[in-house]
């Protein structure tokens, strides 16, 4: 989603090439060496009203998880140019700014005269992280909130929301680290815009070892969401990233709090709205956002192929495997329900 906050927005863009979530770390680290993808780092852009915003004294620090090695980059040795761009061997890469930077602004009709400061907070996560492959590119957003300047909608780098837009009674609540308290027994109604992460925690709706289910319903034919589910100690526990209305994701209750994501495939402004719901586990014929399917022998299958389907959810590509590789045989009910034949 985007970041709806009561001011305005900033996004600085950082990009790297595509995401993945990669296991086997020192095999993908030898495969790796030698093969290059570029980090850009955009820091100056111009905006609708015709303002133009530059990042100063941005001190990133570059890590890459698969090796340990790091490199630091300074805006200020990158004042002639708009992006820093930084070509590092394919891999999981996490970037960090720290916190000295500031941002400042040059008037449309001002173009004579100095950039002003202008003030700024960040809020969204950092660092911030990126999977570099070759010939693919990604984004990841440092997203800032602006105490004042001209306001419009600006382009690439650094994006400026006006006043008002994708604002709720949740915001500003676009960081892992600082999410807004709910209940879900209160249903949740908000807004999606681009380049906005939307983050709630709450208490379990149900004792330690009973499932919960949550229900994030949106209408996909004006753009897509997606939802994923964390526990306190911030592991991924469910996650939903369909191309249908709605999401539904759920685990078995710990007894503790969880932190939910909600965030737009697209980056397209959308509503959406958060409560409970039931649901089963799956018969390895259909999704749920339990692990598993209760189909014993087939389940075995299916998670040798792929562990997720074990260990977070049985997703629309758990069931492809369990058809086409496992044998599985599935028909469909008159009520429009997959199930084992």
């Amino acid at each position: 989603m985007k970041n709806c906050f009561v001011g305005s927005l900033v996004t600085v863009l950082v990009l790297g090439s595509s995401v993945g979530c990669q296991d086997e770390a020192a095999e993908r680290a030898a495969k790796s060496e030698g093969v290059t993808g570029t980090i850009s780092v955009p820091l100056v852009t111009t905006g609708e009203s015709g303002a133009t915003y530059r990042l100063r004294e941005g001190f990133f620090e570059i890590y890459n998880y698969m090796t340990g090695d790091y490199q630091e980059v300074y805006s200020e040795d990158y004042l002639e140019d708009e992006t820093i761009d930084i070509v590092v061997e394919q891999g999981d890469y996490e970037i960090y700014l720290y916190p000295d930077y500031w941002l400042d602004m040059k008037a449309p009709e001002d173009e004579d005269e100095e950039y002003t400061p202008v003030d700024a907070t960040l809020v969204s996560e950092n660092p911030a992280w990126v999977f570099v492959s070759p010939d693919a590119v990604s984004a990841v957003n440092f997203v800032f909130r602006l105490g004042d300047g001209p306001q419009g909608l600006l382009t690439i780098g650094i994006v400026v929301q006006e006043e008002g837009a994708c604002e709720d009674d949740y915001e500003p609540n676009d960081n892992l680290w600082s999410p807004t308290e709910v209940s879900l027994e209160t249903p949740i109604e908000a807004t999606t815009c681009a380049y906005d992460n939307d983050y709630y925690v709450f208490e379990s709706p149900v004792p330690a070892g009973e499932l919960f289910g949550i229900e994030v319903k949106f209408s996909n034919e004006i753009s897509d969401i997606d939802a994923k589910l964390y526990d306190s100690s911030y592991n991924l526990v469910s996650e939903g990233y369909s191309d249908s209305d709605n999401e539904i994701l759920g685990t078995v209750s710990d007894g503790g709090s969880y932190i939910l994501k909600v965030y737009p495939f697209d980056q397209t402004e959308n509503r959406y709205s958060v409560g409970l719901t039931s649901f089963e586990q799956s018969n390895c014929c259909n999704t749920s956002p339990l692990p598993g399917c209760s189909d014993g022998e087939i389940e075995a299958c299916v998670c040798d192929s792929d562990s997720w389907c074990c260990e977070v959810d049985f997703d629309d590509l758990c069931v492809e495997i369990a058809v086409w590789e496992c044998g599985l045989e599935c028909s469909l009910t008159a009520d429009n329900e997959q199930v084992a034949l």
